[in-house]
């Protein structure tokens, strides 16, 4: 079995409009659990949407700089 690794930047990530504590996003850019629990919504999306497709994969984001980041994308390949 084999692994492959995609990586996805996504430079200008907006938090969704409905979000209450928006404006606290970019104030916490350097509170990496904060800005985690955000991230798991669009983590879970890919994620979604990838075994929708019947790919079994995990997906982690790493967020560096406020509002970029990037997605790691782990696919288990047979």
């Amino acid at each position: 079995m084999r692994i492959a690794v995609a990586v996805t930047l996504a430079r200008a990530l907006r938090p969704p409009r409905t979000l209450r504590h928006a404006s606290r996003l970019r104030s916490a850019a350097k509170d990496a659990h904060t800005l985690s629990d955000y991230m798991l919504l669009p983590c879970g999306l890919i994620r979604g949407g990838l075994a929708c497709l019947g790919y079994t994969c995990s997906v982690s984001c790493d967020i560096s700089t406020v509002p970029s980041c990037s997605f790691t994308i782990r696919m288990k390949v047979s």
